[in-house]
């Protein structure tokens, strides 16, 4: 698998986190509204916008990672020195 499918792939599972954790805090916000549905609905909704959040978070660290990475073999960003 080359890097450009690589940087597809990441972008549609951030994209998935990230509707999920729309979706998610969508329905905890209908359900506590409306005070209806059962009580593990709640902590169901809830575990899945953590899990999202989560997800959205190491994803972001990746590409982060991943950008310092690029930037500092192209000479960008100057290299941390070692101790």
């Amino acid at each position: 698998m080359n890097a450009r499918h690589r940087q597809i792939d990441r972008r549609r599972i951030a994209l998935g986190a990230m509707l999920a954790l729309a979706a998610a805090s969508s329905f905890l916000l209908l359900l506590g509204e409306r005070h209806i549905g059962p009580a593990w609905v709640h902590w169901l909704g809830s575990l899945v916008a953590v899990a999202a959040a989560l997800g959205v978070v190491v994803i972001a660290e990746l590409s982060w990672d991943r950008a310092l990475t690029t930037a500092t073999a192209a000479g960008l960003v100057a290299r941390e020195p070692m101790p």
